[in-house]
């Protein structure tokens, strides 16, 4: 080789190695509807498929989506890089409309992946999947309409993992794969599970048929600033180690036909769940329920271990505020409920249909507490704590909060009830007035253990602080230490030592108080601090217009089962755990239209129904029920309303008001006498549902309605094998239906 080709060979080579050593060099592509994939991808040439996109994109480039709808998948095929990854933006924001692909976008097995600003409503598929994936982030779009699969947004063992300011909701899946039961609404809006470093930001979240967030076995996360605007079942179900749940408006959760009830499910271990607005939920919103599952109770559903729940607002929900439940065998039990505490929360105006249950405990060991907790119902003295106890049962009742004290002072210690005052519930506003007594009422998180300087603080107690979990840009609480209120952010909490390590030296003295931020000489109660609006470590909680759904004055529910009417009825009818039963759309048969209902008996003993649990049916404003029936000769068919719980007045759970001729020997009506025709043919009906008073004086609230052979849940029945019949055209109003 000659000198001159030693030369230049180098300095190819070097080249080469500092091309390596700065990356290629980071480019900019369009794509346009209109453009074509051979051209050059610049804005005056742009491509024209997202696939094509997807396939070109180097770490550190950015593809601008121009104006307009894209058929296929946006599935990248390279990862981007630490500080250079790949950005996939719309211009304008919210202009370019993903239509196609199932899902409509996947990241599964990629890096460094931003989406900005795209518009993703797939017309027959899900909106977006990302499994093995890392250092993803997902802002300002809008994921609408998912038609497929059990979740709409599907992340599954991601690391690394942001979702910020979007809107996330409509998943449209009736059925399918998952289920026999193809007329309800099935799976999850956004369900993400086993991952790690988790943040969840200024998203509006809502209308999935079972839950609208679903946050399964990961660690480290961080849900914050979210609008949880339920819809079509629960509002979430969350089982997280090390999580932080904060700033949260949880509304519109019900009893849907994809979930067994509205509660969300929310176990966990060294959780903090603070400052979140829980309101206007049509049913119970949170609950802890566990039991043994799998063979021979080989698995646990979950386990709730150092929690601290704190400075939380739980208001005018349907049905209670808060519940816990276990089957799990009493001598294991500890293992997985522990060190559970409640403090400086505010519960008011629960229940508010029946007999204002707050706090309902069933068979839950002693590592529940609540301390300092405001508890009251529609006004002081209501038995708003719920108690059951299989071991001790003269402990099962209800009790007033000052007789839950006396009683039980291991788990309620130090509570008020009392009027907390709030501004004006009614117009949804949940703040404190002046002169609420739930103003400076609170307790201090912690105290110090002994007098000290420095940046390590020793506290008798660390669970209500964090740290940032070590997710990038996360910083960890902002903590007031002493009555002065000396600020100081939390840089490390070591909750085997319980010490808090700060970015600051200080002093204190033993006893010292350790609180994250408020204004007033103590903490309030609740998720509102008054005087604080100024602060910049404050955020005002508000329930946006719209969050929640509110009856139109002529018809609460209606259902007519067609394909144009999906989003009325598909979340409103529970058909599935029927006890040996099956139901689907019928395009055979109709009272009107194409399709109708048809429940059938898969053996004897069948409980032959279905139901629709009416979101808040208030009876005065909406007592006429109508319908379109066809019942076969001999087919016992019932119909039934289901009334709140109320102690002072018991009421059975479910009254019937009539039915065919071959029910009245199985459930002879309590109230009424409407009958059905059972000649196999279809026939229309309107009911007076007040007529339930002429049994049952002075109920103002409906929980339900349902029709069929047995009324419930898991019911056994008396249907034979093979029974049917076909329900449509239903409605409940506020005037008779005109035939």
């Amino acid at each position: 080789m000659t000198k001159k080709a030693r030369w230049q060979t180098t300095i190819r080579v070097a080249g080469v190695w500092l091309m390596i050593a700065v990356g290629t060099p980071a480019a900019d592509y369009f794509v346009s509807p209109g453009g074509d994939d051979a051209q050059a991808g610049t804005r005056v040439a742009p491509w024209q498929s997202a696939e094509k996109a997807g396939a070109a994109a180097q770490a550190g480039d950015t593809v601008t989506f121009l104006t307009g709808e894209y058929g296929g998948a946006l599935a990248p095929t390279n990862s981007g890089a630490e500080g250079r990854p790949i950005v996939f933006r719309s211009e304008p924001a919210l202009a370019a409309r993903f239509v196609g692909g199932n899902p409509a976008i996947d990241l599964t097995g990629r890096g460094h992946i931003v989406l900005d600003g795209l518009r993703v409503e797939p017309t027959n598929g899900g909106l977006l999947k990302a499994v093995d994936g890392a250092h993803l982030t997902i802002r300002n779009c809008v994921l609408d309409g998912s038609r497929r699969n059990w979740n709409g947004v599907d992340v599954r063992g991601c690391r690394y993992v942001t979702f910020r300011d979007n809107l996330i909701q409509r998943h449209l899946a009736l059925g399918g794969e998952h289920g026999q039961y193809k007329m309800v609404f099935w799976g999850h809006m956004f369900g993400i599970e086993k991952s790690r470093y988790v943040r969840i930001e200024g998203n509006r979240i809502g209308k999935g048929g079972h839950a609208s967030l679903v946050v399964g076995g990961c660690e480290d996360a961080i849900i914050r600033r979210n609008l949880l605007f339920a819809g079509w079942g629960r509002a979430m179900g969350l089982n997280c180690k090390r999580m932080l749940f904060e700033e949260n408006v949880i509304v519109g959760a019900v009893d849907s036909g994809g979930s067994a009830n509205p509660s969300s499910p929310f176990p966990g271990a060294e959780t903090i769940v603070r400052h979140n607005l829980i309101v206007r939920n049509f049913g119970e919103p949170i609950a802890h329920g566990f039991y043994m599952a799998g063979k021979k109770g080989s698995r646990v559903s979950g386990r709730v271990l150092h929690n601290r729940f704190y400075h939380n607002t739980l208001s005018c929900n349907l049905e209670g505020g808060w519940g816990a439940t276990s089957f799990i065998d009493p001598a294991t039990v500890g293992a997985f409920f522990d060190d559970n505490i409640w403090r400086n929360n505010l519960f008011h105006q629960n229940d508010f249909a029946g007999d204002f249950t707050a706090i309902r405990l069933a068979d839950v060991p002693p590592g529940y507490r609540f301390i300092r907790n405001l508890i009251c119902g529609d006004g002081p003295g209501r038995k708003t704590i719920d108690y059951h106890d299989r071991d001790k049962p003269e402990d099962s009742g209800r009790y007033t909060l000052a007789e839950a004290e006396a009683r039980f002072p291991d788990r309620f210690a130090r509570n008020l009830d009392v009027d907390p005052a709030l501004a004006n519930p009614g117009a949804d506003d949940y703040r404190l007035r002046a002169g609420s007594p739930a103003i400076d009422a609170g307790e201090f998180l912690a105290r110090t253990l002994a007098d000290g300087a420095g940046r390590r603080l020793a506290l008798d107690d660390t669970r209500g602080f964090h740290d940032g979990f070590g997710i990038p840009g996360e910083p960890g609480d902002l903590v007031f230490v002493g009555a002065g209120k000396t600020a100081a952010r939390v840089t490390a909490v070591d909750h085997e030592q319980n010490v808090l390590t700060l970015d600051r030296d200080l002093a204190w003295r033993a006893g010292d108080p350790v609180h994250i931020p408020y204004a007033g000489a103590r903490p309030d109660l609740g998720a509102m601090e008054f005087g604080a609006e100024t602060e910049t470590w404050y955020r005002r909680l508000v329930v946006p217009a719209g969050s929640y759904f509110k009856p139109p004055p002529d018809a609460l529910l209606t259902s007519d089962f067609e394909d144009a009417t999906v989003e009325e009825w598909g979340h409103m009818w529970n058909v599935e755990r029927r006890y040996k039963t099956i139901s689907d759309r019928d395009d055979s048969t109709a009272a009107s239209g194409r399709y109708s209902i048809k429940v059938r008996a898969l053996a004897a003993g069948a409980s032959l129904s279905l139901d629709t649990p009416a979101h808040l049916w208030e009876l005065d404003a909406y007592p006429y029920v109508s319908f379109a029936y066809r019942v076969p000769p001999g087919v016992a068919v019932g119909l039934w309303l289901r009334p709140f719980e109320l102690v002072k007045r018991p009421l059975p759970a479910h009254a019937c008001i009539g039915g065919s001729p071959a029910m009245a020997s199985l459930a002879p009506a309590g109230a009424g006498s409407c009958k059905l025709i059972d000649d196999d043919c279809w026939h229309t009906l309107t009911v007076d549902a007040r007529v339930i008073r002429k049994a049952y004086p002075g109920i103002k609230y409906l929980r339900a309605f349902e029709f069929g052979n047995a009324p419930g849940m898991h019911t056994r029945g008396h249907a034979r094998e093979g029974d049917a019949f076909w329900f449509d055209d239903f409605s409940i109003g506020s005037r008779p239906r005109t035939p």
